[in-house]
C-alpha cells in the first residue's frame, strides 16, 4: 500500500550524503512510495532498476523517472503482468532519457510508452521489452510499418546495437528493409516474426545476409 508521501522526502534525507550511490535496484515497490527517494537521488543514478507490478495512470511514471533521473545511462523496469503506460502528448524538446543507452521494459508496453521512449532516448545502445499493445491485457503486438517511419524522423536510432522486441511482426518487406536499412549500428536483434512470403520473404533473406557478412548482423527470426 501507499506508505510514503510523494512529498515528504524526511526518511530519505540522510540519502543526501550519500555521494557515491549511482545504482539503485527496488524491487516490489509501488511507485508512490518511491517517489520521494528518486526526489533525493535520482539526480545522481546512473543505473535505475525498479519493480513496480501494479495498475498505472496515464504515464506520469516515466516522465517523473525522467525529470528527477537526468543522468541515467540504463534504465530496467520490471511491470510483471501489467503493461507500461506511457503520456500520449509528446514534447521531444524536453531533455528526457537522453543518456539512456540501455533500456529493458520487462513485461508489456502500450504504445504511447513506446513511442515516448523511442523519441526521447536518442543515445540508446540496447532495447529489450516486451510486446508493444493498444490495450492492457493484451499479447498483440501493434507495431507497423508506419509507426517506424514517422519515429524514424524524430530519433533515428543512430547509436542502436541490439534490438529485442517480443512478437514483431514483420508485416512486409518495406517494414523489414526499413527498419535494417535505417538502424545503421545495429548488430543483434530478435523475436522477429517474418510475415512476408515468396519473392518478398526471398529479398529480406538477401539483405539480411548482405548485411550478415557486411558487418555481422546476427538476426533471430522465425516465419510466420
Amino acid at each position: 500500500m501507499a506508505v510514503i508521501d510523494p512529498e515528504c522526502t524526511q526518511p530519505w534525507i540522510r540519502f543526501k550524503n550519500w555521494n557515491q550511490l549511482i545504482e539503485l535496484d527496488l524491487v516490489s515497490m509501488r511507485f508512490v512510495n518511491v517517489q520521494s527517494l528518486l526526489k533525493v537521488v535520482g539526480s545522481q543514478l546512473v543505473s535505475l532498476t525498479l519493480e513496480v507490478d501494479e495498475e498505472q495512470g496515464k504515464g506520469s511514471e516515466l516522465v517523473f523517472i525522467a525529470k528527477t533521473c537526468s543522468s541515467l545511462k540504463s534504465l530496467r523496469i520490471l511491470i510483471g503482468d501489467k503493461t507500461l503506460m506511457g503520456e500520449s502528448n509528446l514534447c521531444y524538446d524536453l531533455p528526457y532519457f537522453r543518456k539512456v543507452e540501455k533500456l529493458v521494459i520487462e513485461g508489456s508496453v502500450h504504445l504511447h510508452a513506446f513511442v515516448f521512449l523511442w523519441g526521447h532516448c536518442r543515445a540508446l545502445k540496447f532495447l529489450r521489452m516486451g510486446s508493444v499493445v493498444s490495450n492492457n491485457g493484451t499479447s498483440t503486438n501493434v507495431l507497423v510499418y508506419e509507426v517506424f517511419t514517422l519515429l524514424l524522423q524524430v530519433n533515428k536510432m543512430a547509436f542502436l546495437e541490439e534490438l529485442h522486441i517480443k512478437n514483431l511482426k514483420i508485416r512486409s518487406l518495406h517494414m523489414g528493409l526499413l527498419l535494417l536499412d535505417n538502424l545503421p549500428r545495429l548488430l543483434k536483434a530478435s523475436n522477429f516474426l517474418l510475415d512476408i512470403y515468396g519473392q518478398d520473404l526471398i529479398l529480406f533473406k538477401q539483405k539480411l545476409a548482405f548485411l550478415r557478412q557486411k558487418r555481422g548482423l546476427v538476426l533471430d527470426y522465425k516465419e510466420w
